[in-house]
């Protein structure tokens, strides 16, 4: 089987991709208690970029003002105001240095189902496509 295509450049749009090699998004959760990426986030997306991607996509990052909580090990990433911008631009810059690679942000309302706020916003409710709640049977 001859892989030479996924090394060729290609175009989406107007972004223009070195290869068609691309990482999907993880939640990693390295971020600071506050929603910041620091120099964990910034590691783990240097060395993708590094490695030859084309094209890195960011864990899901928080637009929802509220605090939001995805787990009692996960730091939630958050792109809510000005503040986290200086931020994520330097991670932005970093992964450029590496020839060139590409970065698209995956901006999210909420966990959904899998996360809810957090104890300091108990009057927000879960962010989710519908009021119904989930029932899940844990004896299969």
């Amino acid at each position: 089987m001859n892989f030479d295509k996924l090394f060729e450049p290609i175009q989406i749009g107007t972004l223009e991709l070195k290869n068609r090699i691309a990482m999907a998004p993880m939640n990693m959760g390295y971020t600071d208690p506050l929603g910041y990426p620091g120099d964990q986030v910034l590691a783990w997306y240097a060395t993708r970029a590094r490695g030859g991607f084309g094209l890195l996509i960011t864990e899901a990052v928080m637009i929802n003002p509220h605090a939001w909580y995805g787990g009692e090990i996960m730091n939630v990433s958050h792109f809510t105001d000005y503040r986290f911008y200086r931020f994520w631009g330097k991670v932005l810059d970093t992964v450029h240095y590496y020839d060139q690679c590409k970065m698209c942000i995956q901006l999210s309302p909420g966990w959904g189902r899998q996360g809810h706020p957090h104890v300091t916003s108990p009057e927000v409710y879960p962010a989710a496509p519908s009021p119904i709640p989930v029932h899940v049977d844990l004896r299969d």
